[in-house]
């Protein structure tokens, strides 16, 4: 793992501000503390006319985030094994078999090949970096 920057500090200080000025439930997040847990952005995170948005730009500029979320996002990466699921719209793809055939590519890793992330993969991946999120502790590959 690398180093933390400075902007991965100065997030993080901000991201722990945060969720130090926000009142939870104490007994709900001590019941998900260091469990698997799963969010779906669309609509929680991320508006779902700007996930839309991704598709209709060639190169997508990340999304903006719902700003009331991050407290709860903040203590969830805090807290647990957080992973962040964005559902895309169909991108055309017969079955999820051509989908995967579509975005992988061959590795000396995995004889399945390795995922290849698209545009706008990684314009929603920016837009957490840019919020806070990873700084916060969700790991960028559980996104």
């Amino acid at each position: 793992k690398e180093a933390p920057t400075a902007k991965d500090k100065e997030l993080k200080a901000a991201a722990d501000k945060v969720v130090s000025a926000t009142a939870y439930h104490q007994e709900r997040v001590d019941a998900v503390k260091k469990l698997p847990v799963t969010v779906v952005t669309n609509s929680a995170v991320f508006r779902q006319k700007d996930i839309d948005r991704l598709f209709e730009e060639a190169d997508p500029t990340p999304p903006p985030v719902i700003e009331s979320c991050l407290p709860s996002l903040y203590k969830l990466a805090q807290t647990t094994d957080l992973y962040i699921i964005t559902q895309f719209p169909h991108a055309g793809h017969q079955n999820l078999s051509s989908y995967f055939e579509a975005h992988t590519v061959p590795s000396d890793r995995s004889p399945h090949g390795v995922w290849e992330a698209d545009k706008q993969e990684l314009a929603v991946s920016k837009a957490l970096e840019d919020a806070g999120v990873f700084a916060a502790g969700v790991d960028p590959r559980k996104v």
